[in-house]
Parts: structure tokens; sequence; C-alpha cells
């Protein structure tokens, strides 16, 4: 009997289901965020092994399929291939976008679009001759347009905003200030110098909270995340 290892690694977090080829569950697991353009190919494979040795529950997979994110890269790929076939020696491992596989898993192979919006962000889909385009996904140092990530940070510059007297005052200097634990809008600089993707856009709630609180500001940000994800949508479809 064949022990299948399914995985999906995104910039949050990494999720492993284990089964036997009959569909019969042997576990799940998970491991930190994983994104080789953020973390490198070592450390992202080390995420995605401790996922699958969690959910294996003793056993041994021998064929592990991930989707991953930032593997569209093709160099990328191979040397988290690598790395990650030093950990799980004698798998047969397949690595694809997770986007791709979150759009095989919405539409069974068939025509759609999906959008991804998570820690980054991405558009892709498929028409009725099986083409398939994408937009976005790019890295948040340059895109990942209407993110998590995406809404922290303008949820950050808007609080720098209100502080120099160039922006609308708004409830999110105190609200980010208290997220961050720190007492300044001066203290937002060095803190985001030691602080990764994930924690910034777990700040996209503290946004989300003041938006429904009444704030104009955090109103603002998200509607400009709405009409960014909208154009990563319509870029595909076109």
């Amino acid at each position: 009997m064949t022990i299948l290892a399914g995985v999906d690694a995104g910039a949050t977090r990494t999720r492993a289901l284990v089964i036997h080829d009959d569909g019969t569950p042997v576990g799940s697991g998970t491991g930190g965020p994983e994104n080789p353009h953020n973390i490198g190919p070592g450390p992202a494979a080390a995420e995605i092994a401790r996922a699958i040795q969690t959910a294996a529950a003793g056993e041994t997979p021998q064929v592990v399929v991930a989707g991953v994110a930032g593997v569209e890269d093709p160099e990328l790929r191979r040397e988290l291939r690598y790395a990650l076939q030093a950990l799980q020696p004698e798998r047969e491992i397949h690595l694809y976008s997770d986007a791709a596989v979150a759009l095989d898993g919405a539409f069974l192979g068939g025509p759609g679009i999906i959008v991804i919006a998570g820690t980054g962000s991405v558009a892709w889909g498929r028409n009725e001759k099986g083409e398939e385009a994408r937009a976005g996904g790019w890295g948040h140092y340059v895109d990942d347009v209407g993110s998590g990530y995406d809404i922290g940070r303008h949820g950050l510059h808007a609080v720098l905003r209100a502080h120099d007297g160039r922006g609308e005052p708004t409830s999110l200097s105190r609200m980010l200030l208290k997220a961050l634990e720190i007492d300044s809008p001066a203290q937002i600089g060095g803190t985001v110098r030691r602080t990764d993707s994930a924690q910034i856009a777990s700040l996209a709630r503290v946004v989300v909270q003041a938006a429904d609180e009444g704030d104009a500001v955090a109103r603002a940000i998200l509607r400009g995340a709405v009409g960014e994800l909208a154009a990563l949508a319509a870029a595909v479809w076109q």
C-alpha cells in the first residue's frame, strides 16, 4: 500500500495531510511559515519535513506532493526539491505552485480563476483550452498587493502619516501601537525591521477591526486592497 503526503505550504503556515492510497487518513500536521523566497530553501524544506513527520504518525510516505508559495522560479524550485530530498530521502517529491494546486482543487482541472489573499497575494486562472495565466505573487518587497502584508503595511504607513501631520488622524495609531507593543510611532521602523512578513500580515486583523468600528482611514485601506485584488483577477481574465 502506498502512503501519500499532501502539503499546503504558504507564507503564513505549512499544513500536511498523510493518507493511504485507498483514502484512509493517517494524520495531519502543521509547520511554520514557508516561502523559500522569504526564508530560503533550506529552512523552507525543514518546515515541510516537520509538518509531514507530524502527520505521518510513524509511517513513511512514499510520495510527497506539495503546493508551495514562491516556487514559480524554476531555480528556486530545484533548490527546494534538493533540500527536501536530503531531509526526505527515497521519496518521490512533486512541487507545484500553491496557487496552481488551489486552482485544481477549486475547479477540478476545469476553467476558472482563483485569487489568493493571505500573507501574500496572487491570481491564477485557466481557460477552456487549458491555457493558464497568473498575475501578482511577486513577493512582499515589490508586490503582493491586497494581501495581509499589504494591508498591515498600509496601516503602519497611515499611523506614520498621522503622526507627521501628513495624513488624517486614525484609531489605527492607538490600535497598531498596542498590537506591536510599542509606545510611539517613532519605534515603528525599528520594530518592522525585526519582524517577519507573517507578523506584519497579522496586523491586517487590526485594520479590519478599525474599519468595522468606523475608522475612515482603515476603510480606505480595505477599499484599496479590494480594488487591487479585483485588478489581479481582471488581469488573468484578459
